[in-house]
This record gives structure tokens, C-alpha cells and sequence, in this order.
């Protein structure tokens, strides 16, 4: 079953592998109606922040602005942001507000929308296999939604697992 995917916001390299999938649009100019998109997959870049505080501070604005547009999409039930941060910059001095981030995603469009999505935050920064991030993304995204609400994951915790077991583990 193809499912339809809206690539959006930064083009990060590491993301590169995901618009040639069966099902993945790489723009939403044209799609009408907007309630066959099942999941969205949005792009952060923060490598150009200067320091931890500005790469949380500025991640919490593009989480909040994309769960905000997310509620265009009235049969989205995915919502997964992949971000880099800075190289050199330790990824657990963002985890937290990842964390945060995504559970305020979650619960903001079940307020406002009335609606479940699942919201995924995922450091793709020290991504080596663009391939394997693209399967992981769209095998996410075509399962179903409810087995987690919120996840902030790193490449590490799915370079060899899927989204969804990565996210039981981290809850477990």
C-alpha cells in the first residue's frame, strides 16, 4: 500500500534517500486534498547555531512551527522531524529538549486537532547510511500510530533497529 509522505522544511543531505520512495512528495504546493498524507517528514537544520542553548531554544521554535502545520494535514498521524545539530556539539546536551519538544508536539495537536499523531524527533547529525535512515523513516510512518506519543531518538539508537522497537526501548 503506497502511503503518502510530504517531505518538508530544510534539505538536509542525510535525507536525501527518502524522496525517491514509492509515495513520498517532496512538496505539498499542489496536493489536494491534504487528508491522504499519512505522515510528514520535515527538515532542521541547526548546524549554524553557536552553542547548545541556541541549537534547544531554536529546535523548540521548529517543533512548535511544524506541529503547527501539521494540523493541515487532517490524516497525517505521523509527525517526524529529523534535525542536525553542530558537529563537535554533544547530542545529549539536546536530548532533554528534544524530549520535551516532542511530548508538547504530541499533546498540542491532540488539543488543538483533536487528534492522535505520533511525534518523532530524530538527530540524524552522525548518519552514515542514508539508505538504511530512509527505510527506517517510512517503515515508521506506515505503521500504525498509538504505540508511542512522543520519542526523541538519535541515529545511534536506530542505525540497527527500527523507529518503533528504538522507541519501546527507550520507554522500557
Amino acid at each position: 500500500m503506497t502511503h503518502t509522505v510530504v517531505a518538508l522544511g530544510d534539505h538536509l543531505d542525510s535525507l536525501r534517500q527518502l524522496t525517491p520512495h514509492r509515495g513520498v512528495i517532496d512538496s505539498d504546493e499542489d496536493l489536494e486534498p491534504r487528508g491522504g498524507v499519512r505522515g510528514l517528514v520535515v527538515g532542521v537544520d541547526l548546524t549554524g547555531a553557536r552553542s547548545a542553548r541556541e541549537v534547544r531554544a531554536e529546535l523548540k521554535r521548529q517543533v512548535t512551527r511544524w506541529a503547527e502545520a501539521a494540523r493541515r494535514y487532517p490524516g497525517a498521524i505521523h509527525l517526524l522531524i529529523a534535525y542536525q545539530i553542530p558537529r563537535g556539539l554533544d547530542p545529549s546536551r539536546v536530548q532533554g529538549a528534544a524530549d520535551g519538544a516532542a511530548l508538547r508536539a504530541h499533546a498540542m495537536l491532540e488539543r488543538s486537532a483533536a487528534r492522535y499523531v505520533d511525534v518523532t524527533l530524530l538527530d540524524v547529525t552522525e548518519c552514515d547510511d542514508t539508505t538504511v535512515l530512509a527505510d527506517r523513516i517510512m517503515e515508521r510512518i506506515s505503521g500504525r500510530a498509538g504505540a508511542y506519543s512522543a520519542a526523541a531518538l538519535t541515529w545511534a539508537d536506530i542505525r540497527g533497529t527500527s523507529i518503533a522497537r528504538a522507541t519501546m526501548a527507550d520507554y522500557y
